[in-house]
This record gives structure tokens, sequence and C-alpha cells, in this order.
């Protein structure tokens, strides 16, 4: 038996249910958007703490997110199962921008680096394949610390709301909440140096060029 509830939901008698599957998507300014395979979503945190809703069939995130102001969808974390969501690291974060195969784009880029590498080492250029590897590797930190980052705002963002409940709160006292989101800022911007990563791309370039124009 069901029963409709204030937001014209239909809910189970013994309470909300979300059945897995389920993606939590990572929004800008540490909130979460937890979707199941039954279509039910909850939004949080909010002025009223957790906001659940249904979605239609054909509803997506940017659809939903197309209205609101300064909202950004920033990536998605994947969940077979309830249980996993209590896990301490999570699994396969996709970045919200796929490739042309549909896949999460740095990961997609990461395995394009990651054959590259293989390539070059079977041709006899190791020096070249580890700076292939290297590459691969740093997209897949990037991808790591823009999750990291998005957590540690949500993290802030509920500390926040647990000490002002009302009204919401439009900044972080600068207090230990604050100094982790400034740190895991940091470091993400230290991962995403796309300099380094140039010189990484022309080491490679340049010892193609020494090796074709030497043969």
């Amino acid at each position: 038996m069901t029963r409709e509830d204030a937001a014209g939901l239909h809910v189970p008698d013994e309470g909300l249910q979300f059945t897995p599957p389920m993606r939590a998507h990572h929004l800008t300014g540490g909130l979460s958007l937890l979707i199941a395979s039954n279509r039910l979503a909850m939004l949080m945190p909010s002025e009223q703490g957790m906001v659940f809703f249904s979605l239609s069939q054909d509803a997506s995130v940017p659809s939903l997110l197309q209205e609101q102001e300064g909202l950004r969808h920033l990536g998605s974390n994947y969940f077979s199962s309830a249980a996993e969501m209590t896990e301490p690291v999570t699994k396969d974060f996709a970045i919200s921008v796929c490739a042309q195969n549909g896949w999460c784009l740095a990961a997609a880029q990461s395995i394009e680096w990651h054959g590259v590498a293989s390539a070059l080492h079977q041709s006899t250029h190791g020096t070249h394949a580890l700076v292939a590897t290297r590459i691969a590797s740093q997209v897949r930190a990037c991808l790591a610390r823009l999750e990291r980052l998005s957590l540690a705002y949500r993290t802030g963002l509920l500390e926040a709301r647990k000490r002002q409940a009302e009204p919401l709160p439009n900044k972080f006292t600068l207090n230990k909440y604050a100094a982790y989101i400034g740190i895991e800022y940091r470091a993400t911007l230290k991962n995403y140096t796309p300099c380094e990563m140039l010189s990484w791309l022309e080491h490679i370039a340049f010892g193609f060029s020494a090796t074709t124009h030497s043969q």
C-alpha cells in the first residue's frame, strides 16, 4: 500500500525506498543529488534539510539544472547496492563530460594514454612510454581530486547547516572546515597543471622527431 505525501510523492507505508542501482550526482557548492532506478530522487542539503521528489523517465540531470542559475553538474558515482554507499572509498567517479563512446571523458583519456604507453613500450621507446604512463596517471589523479574537492565542499556545507539551520548559510566561516576546503582546492589546482602536461607531450613529440630524423 502507498500514500501520497505533501510533495505529491507516492510513498510506501514503510517509508521512502530507493531501489538500486543508484547514482549520486555531485553538484557545485557541495550539493548532492541521489537518483535511484525507481526514479526517486533526494537533494541534500537544502533549506529543508533533504528534499525528496519523483522524476519522470525522460528527465535528466542537465534538464533539472537548466533553470537553476549557478548550479552545475560536476560528476557522479554509481552504486549497485546501498551497502556500497557506506564504504569509506568510492569507485568509478565519472565527470559529466563524456567521450564519443559515452564513457567518462577522463577515464577514456586515461585508457587511451595507457594504450599509447603500451605501444611505445613495445616499440622500444621506453622513456617515452614512461611519460605516457605518467600522463594517464595524472588524468586519473585529477579525476580523484575533483571528487575529493566536491566532498570537501559537501562536508563544509553540512557542518554550516548544523550550526545555522535558518537561513541556509551563503558563506563559510573561517574554521577547520574552510581550511579543509582550501587544502583540497589547492591540491586540485596542483594536479591541474596544463603547462606540465604540455611539457610531457612536447617530450614525447621531440623524442619521436629526433628518432625519425636519425633514421
